[in-house]
């Protein structure tokens, strides 16, 4: 997606923004519109859920507290889904819960006493979340630590979360900003652009 001036965005819908994004999102809104929030969870997993792991894999040195951070991310995702406003696409949406969820791992007691969500209505669900877990953990016990790796690991988790999210994932100014912003409307992506070129 291309960088957007939010001054421009005033009239930009969702609408607007889901078709000019692969057609998974519009599957994803289809089965939301319809009610059927097994589908749209599965669906949503399915297409951003290896990627979300591994972002979240990229921010821990352990691949346990990722695991655990992912955990805590599709307790809130199932739990918020009926809710979700579309006021950004379910990508944004979704790295927004994820980045939420590993500011409360990284600020609280490593415990989800009380937090947890009963997915037994909802198998595909589970084996969906299953499937992102074992993919990625595989994928990332097999070497894949590089150079470049390394050299992320020297970036504080601020500047790490921006790599990824704008070079890795390719995500538009202001879809980071509303991430970082914990999914209110940004004053002004252009700046987080700046800010990053310093």
């Amino acid at each position: 997606m291309s960088e957007m001036n939010l001054d421009k965005d005033k009239n930009h819908t969702i609408q607007e923004e889901v078709a000019a994004v692969p057609g998974h999102e519009r599957r994803i809104r289809a089965a939301f519109d319809s009610g059927n929030f097994k589908l749209a969870a599965t669906l949503t997993l399915e297409a951003y859920g290896p990627e979300l792991m591994g972002f979240l894999a990229a921010c821990h040195r352990r691949l346990t507290e990722a695991e655990e951070v992912f955990s805590l991310f599709t307790e809130d995702f199932w739990l918020g889904l009926s809710k979700f406003k579309w006021q950004c696409s379910m990508r944004t949406w979704v790295y927004t819960l994820a980045r939420n969820a590993d500011r409360r791992y990284r600020r609280g007691p490593h415990t989800r006493a009380g937090r947890h969500v009963s997915l037994k209505d909802a198998p595909e669900v589970l084996e969906a979340i299953e499937k992102v877990r074992t993919g990625t953990a595989t994928f990332l016990q097999t070497g894949f630590r590089s150079e470049i790796q390394n050299l992320r690991a020297q970036l504080t988790l601020e500047q790490q979360e921006l790599l990824i999210l704008r070079l890795d994932r390719g995500l538009s100014w202001r879809d980071i900003a509303l991430i970082l912003q914990d999914g209110k409307e940004p004053e002004d992506a252009t700046a987080l652009k700046q800010h990053t070129q310093t």
